[in-house]
């Protein structure tokens, strides 16, 4: 898999798998596995992004990760094409309500990011 640009899902069956319980994606990833027939069996789980990281990095299997999700450099990603997996995730504020230095930084941040259309 390391030589491809992309992978499909498809390409993943019966490839060992890391399980990311805490990913918000998770319960959608394993329906539309279902749905296509891919074969995923689990050789590790964790809720923790430390083992996580460490297990995948270690060659025990592939994970799904989130595209801008903080990850060790050392990790191989490429993006999943086939089917394509997508969520919007929207910032919310009271209008007039003062922000603490952290939430202005953080505001400032996602109006500054050059999020793909």
């Amino acid at each position: 898999m390391g030589k491809l640009n992309a992978v499909g899902l498809r390409d993943l069956s019966d490839e060992p798998y890391v399980d990311r319980l805490a990913c918000a994606m998770r319960e959608m990833i394993m329906a539309v596995c279902e749905d296509l027939d891919v074969a995923l069996y689990a050789r590790f789980r964790s809720e923790r992004e430390d083992w996580f990281h460490a297990t995948v990095r270690a060659g025990i299997g592939f994970a799904f990760m989130p595209e801008y999700s903080v990850t060790l450099p050392s990790l191989l990603q490429r993006p999943l094409t086939e089917p394509s997996v997508e969520r919007q995730v929207c910032t919310v504020t009271v209008p007039g309500r003062r922000h603490s230095p952290a939430v202005d930084a953080f505001l400032r941040a996602t109006r500054s990011f050059a999020w793909p259309e």
